[in-house]
């Protein structure tokens, strides 16, 4: 789950503080303080309310702008993800900022004052000169050399006069998303619809080729939220690098791992550790509970800082290994816990309408965890032997030997502590009990489908009533999967949404958090799907092709599609309490082969995407010539 977006306006309380990773890269940390006003019925006047304390970091050229615009006093607009609640602050990632011009005016670097507004000013005073003895450049906190050189400029020698870009018509929410094509009105619809039932020539949608999608510009509007923007990392690179590491210990942040590497590092010699030939491993899934990685700040990053360990986070690129995969820090004295990458299971799994399936394997694990932990280990040890701890507890036997099986990497060797020492995940707990005095939760993703199957349903049920706006998130992401397909559940036979009692206070506040989430734009989409049979008759994976039809709101939509299937014939569902409008084209038969085709509305955050050769096995089964599943 992504952090969520806010919007500050504040005051700068004290300097900026500016430092430098090994590769020159600018990070700035200032703090501000925002003060809300509440109005005073009463006295008939507004009242300030107990200020808002902020810590802001920001990197490359937005730190480089801030440090040489920001000053204690000045009033701010920033843009930025939440990243932690501690100390009585709030953490902020910022991903943009402004001067607020309520009370002041601001120039930019490729503008002259207004008329009104000029006013004789002083010559700038020189700048003393760098002394020689200057820290070499590229170490960590020392500004590299091309910092003095532009700071002496005024930053200017990049400033370039624009002149000023013609207004642009307004756009209503009729504009398609980049990758969609334009439909307008019923008309659009009703003619896809006259298409399904006599097999046309239409045009076929592209391959799901996440690659290729990160080239085009950047989504705006209602699916900002799923386009590949550019992430802020939390400080990467600020320790050296070792080359004779022999030990990785991987760290999921959960209670058997978090005790096993609390208890090494009290004494690791006595546990066969050499801390200087250590690496400790963090995978930056995306949607860790916020508790977990506040309790990994508070208690388990001071012991790294500590020790002197090398700390490396890590997360994927994209959906494909391909798009490569991204060091989020590099220390030996991290700050936090990375809440995310730049690209994260949630999104992978929103992305293309679907949740994680009790069913099977636990690929998604596999997906968000080992194959980015594999990449960066393929590139430190590139074949030399290492030893790789896992933090398996005592029940989890299974696990080790899954691992010891299924392990190809050259070099590697497997070690599992916990499970040597007779530690189940009751000692682990209890260790960190008394070792730190709280109890530390389960580590798994908000969305995860596997607290049934583990027997912990009721704790999850729990810990989403404490968080209902969690729950909202992720009732929308199971809610988007079944509107697609009915199911895509993620407990299997049952919905999270049946979970919920809309007379109970706790699970209400939940259920409405829900409804916020679903007020966004919507869409139309078409679904197929294939479920094809190889030559010797086994079953083959379900192909599938899903195409956004139309956009808008959700009652229209519902409207438009209950409208004119009807007129066609076609069955439709309504969910008349969220929304949701389902028409059946080719309902789903009880055979393989066969084949599937609906139209459904659900909030708008699916792309476009087709397996490959999903048309040419289609025209085959369906509306070829040889059709084999003609439309009755």
């Amino acid at each position: 789950m992504a952090p969520s977006v806010t919007h500050v306006s504040g005051t700068v309380a004290g300097d900026v503080e500016v430092r430098f990773t090994q590769d020159g890269i600018a990070v700035c940390r200032f703090r501000l303080t925002e003060t809300p006003t509440q109005w005073d019925a009463a006295a008939k006047k507004w009242r300030d309310l107990d200020p808002i304390p902020y810590i802001c970091t920001a990197w490359r050229d937005l730190a480089r702008n801030a440090a040489e615009s920001l000053v204690n006093g000045v009033s701010v607009l920033v843009k930025g993800r939440i990243t932690a609640i501690k100390e009585n602050s709030v953490f902020l990632s910022v991903d943009d900022l402004g001067i607020s011009l309520r009370k002041r005016i601001a120039y930019t670097e490729a503008s002259l004052p207004s008329p009104i507004a000029a006013r004789p000013t002083a010559a700038p005073p020189a700048l003393p000169p760098v002394p020689a003895s200057r820290p070499a450049t590229g170490r960590p906190g020392s500004p590299p050399a091309w910092w003095d050189d532009k700071r002496a400029s005024r930053w200017t020698q990049h400033a370039v006069h624009r002149p000023p870009r013609a207004l642009q018509p307004v756009v209503r929410m009729r504009r398609v998303l980049p990758g969609h094509r334009a439909r307008r009105g019923g008309g659009a619809l009703q003619r896809r619809s006259l298409g399904l039932l006599r097999p046309v020539a239409r045009r076929r949608p592209p391959a799901h080729r996440p690659r290729q999608a990160a080239a085009r510009p950047a989504r705006r509007g209602v699916n900002a939220a799923m386009s590949r923007t550019a992430h802020t990392p939390s400080l990467p690179g600020l320790g050296a690098v070792d080359e004779d590491l022999d030990t990785v210990i991987n760290w999921g942040a959960g209670a058997d791992s978090t005790a096993y590497l609390a208890k090494m590092l009290t004494a690791p010699k006595a546990h066969g550790i050499d801390l200087d030939r250590t690496v400790v491993l963090y995978m930056a899934t995306g949607s860790e509970w916020p508790e977990t990685r506040l309790l990994a700040d508070e208690f388990m990053l001071p012991l790294l800082r500590e020790s002197g360990v090398r700390f490396v986070q890590l997360a994927r690129n994209g959906h494909l290994q391909a798009d490569g995969f991204t060091v989020l820090d590099d220390s030996r004295r991290p700050e936090q816990l990375a809440a995310r990458g730049p690209w994260t299971l949630w999104d992978d799994q929103e992305s293309v309408g679907t949740v994680p399936q009790v069913a099977g394997t636990r690929k998604c694990s596999l997906w968000a965890k080992g194959d980015v932990g594999d990449w960066w280990l393929k590139q430190t040890f590139g074949g030399r032997p290492f030893r790789q701890i896992m933090g398996f507890n005592a029940d989890e036997e299974g696990r080790r030997f899954g691992d010891q099986v299924t392990s190809r990497m050259p070099g590697r060797t497997g070690e599992f502590p916990l499970i040597d020492w007779g530690w189940d995940r009751r000692r682990c707990e209890d260790y960190l009990l008394k070792r730190f005095g709280v109890h530390w939760p389960k580590s798994y993703c908000t969305f995860c489908c596997f607290s049934a199957s583990m027997g912990s349903l009721p704790a999850h049920l729990e810990r989403m009533r404490a968080h209902p706006d969690i729950a909202g998130e992720v009732l929308r992401l199971e809610y988007t999967a079944m509107s697609l397909n009915p199911n895509a559940k993620l407990y299997g036979r049952k919905s999270l949404l049946e979970m919920f009692d809309p007379a109970q206070p706790r699970d209400r506040a939940c259920l409405e958090a829900f409804e916020r989430e679903l007020a966004m734009p919507w869409a139309l989409y078409h679904v197929r799907r294939l479920f094809l049979l190889t030559e010797d008759g086994r079953r083959r994976p379900v192909k599938r092709s899903t195409e956004r039809v139309d956009l808008g709101r959700p009652d229209q939509l519902a409207e438009r599609l209950i409208s004119i299937s009807e007129r066609h014939g076609v069955d439709v569902e309504h969910d008349p309490v969220y929304g949701r409008a389902r028409a059946w084209v080719r309902p789903r038969a009880t055979g393989w082969p066969m084949a599937e085709e609906l139209f459904a509305t659900a909030p708008a955050r699916v792309i476009d995407k087709q397996d490959n050769d999903f048309e040419e096995h289609w025209d085959a089964l369906v509306s070829g010539p040889g059709a084999q599943l003609p439309l009755a």
